[in-house]
């Protein structure tokens, strides 16, 4: 038998028993062992105690390291090769004398993230430093239009509102950032753990889920230094004629009022991010987030008319007909009168 495996129900957890409950995959070609005379066939050892008395541990102790020492034997017929592979869940062990140990580390009572501190105009940090050594991570298969590797911004001034993973920093704001985080296998987060952002005290909330505890982190920073920055827009009416021709918008806030622009025969339909098609249409209630000089340009939409068709003594159907400007009447109906040609 080159390969062992054993499932464990629950990894050690600071204040709580050790549990004795482990399951072998059916199929397997090796059974709990009664020779060692352990309770289910496993010992949980104290690494920091277990030298003086072999004794097992009541309940985990936070900073301590412990043993689980598993009695296996093969089935009839079997035997288990001379460099067996152990593992624990996915976690990996080892043989030594004929027993199966696999080590788990101490609870995490600490965590320190390091993210970049918001400034007006840029986007948002999703990715935070974390120490190497940690054994942790931001779970990376979270992504929406307000989360990237379970990291959030919120936006405190405006209501406490989520962002958007595309939307920059605004001059002024106060913007709070939320993290969950995960331990790598083995590991796990003690009761009491403690969080830092980037060397600050930041709140620390242990949660469970189905997929097992997470720690939700919160940070709030501080509100954002600096003038908002001005730009020009350039109003390009596209055929038509406005005034002014121009017009000063700053980082963060409102257009407002715009000015509209005339064409003979055509209605207007609003002021775009591009000449003809796509874009966005921008009104006086959009936010500006450009970081330069720009042009608007006007879109048209041409007017209907309706022509009345006056077939002066004679007779035609139908009476009148709706044409649009700057395009081609198109068919138009024959009137009749008697004696006369059209």
């Amino acid at each position: 038998i080159s390969v062992v495996t054993v499932y464990l129900d629950r990894t050690p957890v600071t204040g709580e028993t050790p549990s004795r409950n482990i399951s072998i995959p059916t199929g397997s070609n090796y059974h709990k062992g009664s020779e060692l005379g352990w309770a289910d066939s496993i010992l949980w050892i104290d690494t920091d105690d277990y030298y003086d008395d072999y004794s097992e541990p009541v309940i985990f102790e936070a900073g301590h390291t412990y043993e689980l020492a598993v009695d296996l034997e093969p089935d009839s017929g079997y035997c288990f090769a001379e460099n067996v592979a152990f593992y624990v869940n996915d976690l990996r062990g080892n043989r030594v004398d004929g027993v199966f140990f696999c080590e788990f580390m101490p609870p995490i009572t600490h965590v320190a993230l390091t993210f970049n501190a918001p400034v007006a105009g840029v986007l948002p940090d999703y990715d935070p430093n974390l120490p190497a050594d940690s054994h942790i991570y931001c779970d990376n298969t979270t992504e929406t239009d307000t989360t990237i590797y379970s990291v959030t911004w919120i936006d405190v001034t405006d209501n406490n509102r989520w962002m958007n993973t595309t939307e920059t920093f605004l001059p002024g704001h106060i913007y709070r950032v939320r993290s969950e985080l995960k331990t790598w296998y083995g590991y796990s987060f003690s009761g009491d753990v403690t969080a830092t952002v980037n060397g600050k005290p930041a709140t620390a909330e242990l949660r469970d889920s189905e997929s097992g505890d997470y720690l939700r982190v919160y940070y709030t920073f501080p509100a954002i230094d600096g003038q908002a920055q001005t730009y020009t827009v350039t109003l390009n009416p596209n055929g038509g004629s406005v005034s002014p021709t121009t017009k000063t918008v700053t980082y963060g806030a409102a257009y407002d009022t715009m000015p509209t622009p005339t064409r003979t025969g055509y209605t207007f339909a609003g002021w775009w991010t591009t000449q003809s098609t796509g874009g966005k249409q921008v009104t006086a209630s959009t936010v500006c987030y450009a970081t330069g000089n720009y042009t608007l340009y006007a879109r048209w939409t041409p007017k209907s008319y309706t022509v009345t068709l006056n077939p002066n003594g004679g007779s035609v159907s139908p009476t009148t007909k709706t044409v649009t400007y700057g395009a081609a009447y198109g068919t138009l109906p024959t009137p009749a009168r008697t004696g006369y040609k059209f």
